[in-house]
C-alpha cells in the first residue's frame, strides 16, 4: 500500500514539473497571486514531510498529515496523472462551410423498374445547398512503436435531417460523407505496430482508406490517407501487413503492403432465413509504392485487388413498387488493378502533376436477383419480372456475362508566387469512367456531394485556392461539370442505360485548421 509519505513525494515532484518548471522556462503564463499561494502552500507541506522524515516511525506526531491535507493531495495527483495520459493524446481538426450550386440537363425519369427513360427527361437545379463538414483527427504514441491514429467526423446538409443515402455494407458509400444526423462517425481508428528491429509493421482497425492521393492538391495538404483515391475511396475494416523496402533494400519511401478486408460480414447465418443470408464479401490487395528513383516529392503506385462475393442488390435502391422475392447468396467476384504517379513542385517552378489508370475484371453470378412487380397496388401481390446481375439482367439474356472496365484520372495544380496574397494555387482535374467501370464503390472525399469518380462518363473540374492564413485558413471555389454517357441509379446492377445527362456544379468553400 502506497504510504502517505510515498504520496507525498509524488506530490511534490509533480508540481516541481507541472507548475514550477514551465513557469521558470517561460513556457505559460500564470497569474502571480495564483503562483505565490501555491509556491507558499507547497513549503508549508514541504517542512511537514521533513518532520515526518525525521519523527521516529513508532510515534505519531502532531506535524503528521490530515485527512484533508491528504485528499487534497490525491485530488492533486489525480489531476496530473489525468494531464499526463491527455498529453499523450495531440488533437487537430478541421472545420468546413461548403455552398454548392447544381444545375441539370436531361434528366431522365425512372420507369417501373427503376431504369432511366430517355423519351421523358426534365431539367432541374438547386441554387443554393448550404453543407457543413468536421473532422478531429487523434495520435497517440501509446509506445515508441504502438501508435493509435483516429478520425471523427460528420457532414451536415443545413436544415435537413432526411439526406437519404444507400449505404447498407461498408465499401457501398463513405457514410461519415452521407449522414447528415450531426452525430460523430468513427471515419477511421487504427493502431500501427512497429515490430522491433525488423522492416516489418502490421495496421489493424478502420484502414484509412478515405482521402488519398490526389485529394491533398484540392485539400491545400499533405497526404493523409494510403490509397489512391481511383482505387477506393471507401471505410473498411481490416488489417495491413507492411514491408518497409527503404529499410531492408535502400528503395526511397518503398512500402509493400498486404492487406486484408471484409466489407459485408453476415453475422446472422445461423440465425436467419436460408433466403435471406449473404456470403461474406472479403478483398485481398498487394500494393506496392515507392518515390520515383531521383525525383523528390514524388509517389508511384501499382496494385491490386481481389473482391470475392460482393452483396447483392440492395432492396432500399429499388423503387417502391419493387420488391426483392429471391436473390443468390452473392453476385459474383471481380478485381481492380491499379497505378498511380504524382509530381509535386515539378522542377521548381510551382506545378503539380498526378495521373491515376484503374482496370477492372468483372465475372457475375449467372444467377441474378429476382425481383418482383406490384400490379394490384395492395402491396400484398408481388409478380416476379426480372432478374438484376452486375450489369446484366435477365430481360437482355446476359446474365453472368464476363465485364471490363476501366478509368483514368489526371489533372495539375500551378501555384502562383506571390507572396504578398500567400502563394494562392489554380487547379484543373478531369476524369473518364467507362460503360462497366465499377466507380459505383467509388465515391468524392467527405463533404463533396457530387460524385465525379464514380461516374460512367466524363468529367472536368477547375478550381482555385486563396489561402487566407497560410497554416489555418483557406477559401477554395471551383466547378465541376460532368457529361454521363450511362447513368445507372441501381449503382452497378441490371443492364447499363445510356444517358445524355449532364450536370453543372459550382462551389465555393472556406476550411479552418485547427
Amino acid at each position: 500500500m502506497m504510504t502517505k509519505k510515498t504520496v507525498f513525494r509524488l506530490f511534490l515532484m509533480s508540481v516541481m514539473f507541472f507548475w514550477v518548471y514551465p513557469v521558470m522556462a517561460g513556457s505559460i503564463l500564470v497569474d502571480k497571486d495564483l503562483f505565490e499561494k501555491i509556491y507558499r502552500r507547497q513549503m508549508i507541506l514541504e517542512k511537514k514531510l521533513e518532520k515526518l522524515e525525521n519523527a521516529d516511525p513508532g510515534k505519531k506526531t502532531s506535524t503528521d498529515l490530515t485527512q484533508e491535507e491528504f485528499d487534497e493531495i490525491a485530488d492533486r495527483l489525480d489531476m496530473v496523472e489525468t494531464k499526463s495520459i491527455l498529453d499523450k493524446v495531440r488533437v487537430s481538426g478541421s472545420l468546413r462551410t461548403r455552398y454548392d450550386n447544381f444545375n441539370f440537363e436531361k434528366i431522365a425519369r425512372l420507369d417501373a423498374f427503376g431504369v432511366p427513360n430517355l423519351k421523358d427527361q426534365y431539367d432541374g437545379e438547386s441554387t443554393e445547398t448550404w453543407s457543413n463538414r468536421l473532422r478531429l483527427d487523434l495520435r497517440s504514441d501509446v509506445t515508441t512503436n504502438i501508435i493509435f491514429h483516429g478520425r471523427l467526423s460528420y457532414f451536415k446538409l443545413w436544415g435537413d435531417h432526411n439526406y437519404d443515402t444507400d449505404a447498407e455494407f461498408d465499401g457501398d458509400v463513405h457514410s461519415a460523407s452521407t449522414s447528415v444526423s450531426g452525430d460523430l462517425h468513427v471515419e477511421r481508428a487504427y493502431i500501427d505496430y512497429f515490430v522491433p528491429n525488423t522492416p516489418i509493421s502490421f495496421t489493424f482497425g478502420r484502414l484509412p482508406g478515405t482521402g488519398g492521393p490526389p485529394t491533398e492538391y484540392k485539400d491545400n495538404t499533405t497526404r493523409k490517407s494510403t490509397w489512391p483515391m481511383l482505387m477506393t475511396s471507401t471505410e473498411a475494416d481490416g488489417i495491413i501487413f507492411n514491408l518497409d523496402l527503404d529499410q531492408l533494400f535502400h528503395l526511397k519511401k518503398g512500402m509493400f503492403r498486404i492487406t486484408y478486408n471484409k466489407n459485408l460480414q453476415d453475422y446472422l447465418k445461423t440465425m436467419s432465413e436460408k433466403e435471406d443470408r449473404s456470403d461474406d464479401t472479403r478483398s485481398v490487395t498487394a500494393a506496392f509504392e515507392m518515390m520515383v528513383p531521383g525525383v523528390n516529392n514524388s509517389l508511384f503506385w501499382l496494385s491490386y485487388v481481389k473482391v470475392y462475393d460482393l452483396r447483392t442488390v440492395p432492396e432500399k435502391l429499388l423503387p417502391e413498387n419493387l420488391k426483392i422475392l429471391d436473390k443468390p447468396r452473392n453476385s459474383g467476384d471481380f478485381d481492380v488493378s491499379t497505378a498511380h504517379l504524382q509530381f509535386d513542385n515539378i522542377f521548381n517552378t510551382g506545378i503539380d502533376w498526378f495521373g491515376a489508370y484503374v482496370h477492372n475484371e468483372i465475372v457475375p453470378n449467372k444467377e441474378g436477383t429476382l425481383i418482383g412487380m406490384d400490379f394490384t397496388g395492395d402491396r400484398q401481390t408481388f409478380t416476379p419480372v426480372i432478374e438484376l446481375g452486375l450489369f446484366s439482367d435477365s430481360i437482355k439474356g446476359n446474365l453472368g456475362e464476363f465485364r471490363e472496365g476501366d478509368a483514368f484520372y489526371t489533372g495539375l495544380r500551378y501555384t502562383i508566387p506571390i507572396q504578398a496574397i500567400n502563394y494562392p494555387k489554380i487547379g484543373v482535374e478531369f476524369n473518364r469512367g467507362s460503360k462497366y467501370f465499377m466507380g459505383g464503390i467509388l465515391i468524392s472525399e467527405g463533404g463533396e456531394i457530387t460524385n465525379k469518380l464514380g461516374i460512367y462518363g466524363d468529367a472536368y473540374e477547375a478550381y482555385y485556392i486563396q489561402p487566407i492564413n497560410q497554416k489555418h485558413m483557406y477559401l477554395r471555389l471551383g466547378a465541376i461539370y460532368i457529361e454521363h454517357n450511362y447513368y445507372n441509379p441501381n449503382l452497378f446492377f441490371g443492364t447499363q442505360p445510356k444517358s445524355d445527362m449532364t450536370e453543372l456544379n459550382i462551389y465555393t468553400l472556406v476550411d479552418v485548421r485547427f
